[in-house]
C-alpha cells in the first residue's frame, strides 16, 4: 500500500524546503479514497484508550483494542500499519501537509494512529514497539528547547492540530550530525568526555529513554553548565525554524534529528500535535 504522495512545497515554506533539500507529502489517493472507513470506525469506537507503562516513569501511550475493530476496517489498518513498518528514514527530513483536513478529521487521525500503534506492537510482540504518547501541556510564555525523545522506536511522525495563531510555537529542527560536528566542536574547552558521551547516546540501543533524554537535555540546556550559552548561540546558527499549521508536520529519525518548540504566548494543549513513534 502506498501511504503518501509527493506534493509541491506550500508557498510559505518553499525557501526553507529548498535550503534543506526537504520533500513534502500528503496522503496517497488510495488512503483518501478509503478514509471514510477509518472515519466511520473512529466514530463507533470513540476516544482511544490511554495506557501507562510500569517500566518507564511517566511513559504513556494512546492505543485501542483491535479486537473491537470491524474486520473490514482492521484489514485496512493492518495494510497501513505494514506500510509504516517498512518506512525507515535515515537522515531524511520529510514534511507533510493536509494530513488532517476536511477529508480526514482529527478524530479519525487519532483513531488511526492509536490503531497503527496497537497493530505494530502486536506484530513486533513488544508493547513499546510503537507509541502514540500524549503531549505534556504547558503554560503560556513557554519554549521547549531542542532534544531527542529517545523512545525505543526510532521513527518520529509529528502532525500538528491545535496550533496557536501567528508565528508563535514554531518547530525547531537540527541534525544530530550538526550538533556533534559543528555545535559542540565549536565550543573551546568543551569537556571531551562529555562530547564522547553525547555521541554515544545516539549509538546505544536505548532500553530506558528517561536516562538518555534527561542526560542530553541537561548537557545542552542546564544553566549550571558553563557552556550552555555558547551551545545556545551555536544552535541558533544552524537550527531550522518554521511555523507548521494544522494538518502539517514532519517525519524524522529520532536518532538523527533533534526537535523542539519555539516561544508560544498561548497555552500548549494536549491536542497541539499528534506523534507516532514506530
Amino acid at each position: 500500500m502506498k501511504l503518501f504522495k509527493e506534493i509541491p512545497s506550500p508557498s510559505e515554506h518553499i525557501e526553507i524546503s529548498k535550503a534543506n533539500n526537504a520533500k513534502w507529502f500528503t496522503w496517497s489517493d488510495e488512503i483518501l479514497n478509503k478514509g471514510k472507513i477509518i472515519e466511520s470506525e473512529a466514530q463507533k469506537y470513540g476516544p482511544p484508550d490511554e495506557i501507562a507503562f510500569q517500566t518507564i516513569d511517566n511513559a504513556r501511550t494512546y492505543s485501542v483494542d483491535i479486537k473491537r475493530i470491524n474486520p473490514v476496517a482492521l484489514k485496512l489498518i493492518k495494510e497501513i500499519s505494514e506500510a509504516f513498518n517498512k518506512l525507515m528514514l535515515k537522515d531524511e527530513l520529510f514534511f507533510f501537509d493536509k494530513i488532517i483536513s476536511e477529508y480526514f478529521s482529527s478524530e479519525a487521525f487519532r483513531f488511526l494512529l492509536s490503531s497503527i500503534r496497537a497493530v505494530l506492537c502486536t506484530r513486533r510482540s513488544d508493547n513499546m514497539g510503537s507509541l502514540y504518547p500524549p503531549l505534556s501541556t504547558a503554560k503560556p510564555n513557554n519554549t521547549f528547547p531542542i532534544h531527542c525523545d529517545f523512545y525505543i522506536p526510532t521513527q518520529l511522525w509529528n502532525i500538528f492540530d491545535e496550533v496557536p495563531e501567528g508565528n508563535q510555537g514554531t518547530s525547531l529542527l537540527l541534525p544530530v550530525d550538526v550538533l556533534l560536528n559543528k555545535v559542540i566542536k565549536s565550543i573551546p574547552n568543551f569537556p571531551q568526555e562529555k562530547a564522547a558521551h553525547v555521541k554515544n547516546l545516539f549509538k546505544d540501543k536505548v532500553v530506558n529513554n528517561d536516562h538518555a533524554y534527561y542526560d542530553l537535555f541537561s548537557t545542552l540546556h542546564n544553566k549550571e553548565n558553563w557552556w550552555v550559552n555558547d551551545i545556545s548561540r551555536e544552535i541558533d546558527k544552524y537550527v531550522i525554524t518554521l511555523k507548521l499549521n494544522r494538518g502539517q508536520g514532519y517525519m524524522v529519525n529520532d536518532r538523527k534529528w533533534l526537535h523542539g518548540r519555539g516561544y508560544t504566548a498561548d497555552e500548549v494543549t494536549i491536542k497541539r500535535l499528534h506523534r507516532l513513534l514506530f
